[in-house]
């Protein structure tokens, strides 16, 4: 158990796998090792039985995240499924999307999502859709994230990264999927 806490340490420490590492004792091979078998399971050394602690761990994984799929994957990967007990869902009401904290966390998720840095740049687009009104935010919700993405891509994190000549602007434009808020954004947040 120490050594599988240790290795989901260092694959937090390392990777940008999303969190929490879940780790588990498994093996693959039981019959070559001689592992007692009990009721079609390999009992494993620290007690747990193989292949029902995977099941397990996958099975809390998905119920915790809200995956709607999950007892389909499940079935797919664990063909004789008679054997395991399915828990029943804890069933959650959501927010509407309309909710400004929802709105809120969702920006917050993307760009951790899809990796936006903290810059000047980044929070003058921020704070610039923020003044903008809510029904450009319900008609235009990804446009913020389109035009940090491609400013993260090409590492534009300050004022003084922007292109300066207009063949550079253009060139850029073209990167930035287009609608009628784009111009509008980047006109209030940096004065393009």
């Amino acid at each position: 158990e120490e050594k599988c806490k240790m290795f989901a340490k260092v694959v937090e420490q390392f990777t940008e796998l999303p969190r929490p590492i879940v780790t588990i004792l498994a093996e693959n091979k039981g019959a070559d090792y001689k592992l007692k078998k009990e009721n079609g399971y390999f009992k494993l050394p620290n007690g747990d039985f193989y292949p029902h602690n995977l099941f397990g761990a996958i099975q809390s994984l998905t119920s915790h995240s809200g995956d709607d799929m999950e007892e389909a994957i499940i079935r797919a990967a664990f063909k004789d499924i008679s054997k395991f007990t399915l828990k029943p869902k804890l069933v959650v009401e959501l927010l509407s999307d309309g909710v400004q904290s929802v709105k809120n966390a969702q920006m917050v998720i993307d760009k951790i999502q899809f990796q936006i840095s903290a810059s000047p740049i980044m929070e003058n687009l921020e704070q610039s859709w923020k003044n903008m009104s809510s029904s450009i935010h319900d008609n235009y919700p990804g446009t913020p994230l389109c035009v940090q993405r491609v400013f993260e891509r090409k590492k534009i994190y300050t004022m003084e990264n922007l292109p300066q000549t207009k063949k550079d602007i253009v060139s850029l434009m073209k990167e930035i999927p287009a609608n009628n808020v784009v111009p509008q954004l980047l006109e209030q947040a940096l004065g393009m």
